[in-house]
């Protein structure tokens, strides 16, 4: 009898040790992720993870600012082309996502592909898709409004303000 109880001691001994251990790995996991949405919330540009079905896994505050969302809105879990309300964007997801998405960047430049969005009224967004990686495509979203009208000739924003009035919104491939 003395034997069983001496295991059970020596069993609970270590099953205490093993969730002391737990619980700091999973103190420190929190540490980590609070770092992760400062340092993302940092950055002024829109940032995202995105699997290759399209599903949000992280994304920046800054994200959902550029997309006119509200501030209590959420991203993570979302699906991209839900979130992204261009027609455009939608259209070059659809066409390229998953292994065509990674063959058709590596024939353009290697990079990934960007992409110009009219967001609104007079606004412009590019969007680059970076590389699949193992965590997912990470995307990059930015605000180049008054690049894009000091660039772009008065004709060339006409076609963009009639495709918009036309097809609702448009979106065409920039270099990356």
């Amino acid at each position: 009898m003395a034997t069983a109880t001496k295991l059970t001691e020596t069993h609970d001994d270590a099953m205490a040790a093993r969730s002391a251990e737990l619980f700091i790995v999973h103190e420190l996991l929190d540490e980590h992720r609070q770092m992760l949405d400062i340092s993302l919330n940092a950055i002024p540009d829109g940032f995202a993870i995105v699997d290759r079905d399209g599903m949000i896994l992280i994304a920046n505050q800054a994200l959902g600012r550029l997309l006119n969302l509200p501030a209590c809105y959420s991203l993570d879990g979302m699906k991209l082309c839900a979130v992204m309300k261009d027609v455009g964007f939608r259209n070059i997801w659809d066409e390229t996502c998953g292994p065509d998405l990674e063959s058709a960047m590596q024939r353009r430049n290697g990079n990934g592909i960007a992409v110009c969005v009219l967001a609104g009224p007079e606004r412009f967004l590019e969007i680059n898709i970076g590389l699949f990686t193992e965590t997912g495509y990470p995307i990059t979203v930015r605000d180049v409004t008054k690049r894009v009208q000091s660039e772009t000739s008065s004709p060339e924003l006409d076609i963009w303000r009639k495709a918009r009035s036309e097809h609702g919104r448009y979106a065409a491939p920039t270099a990356a």
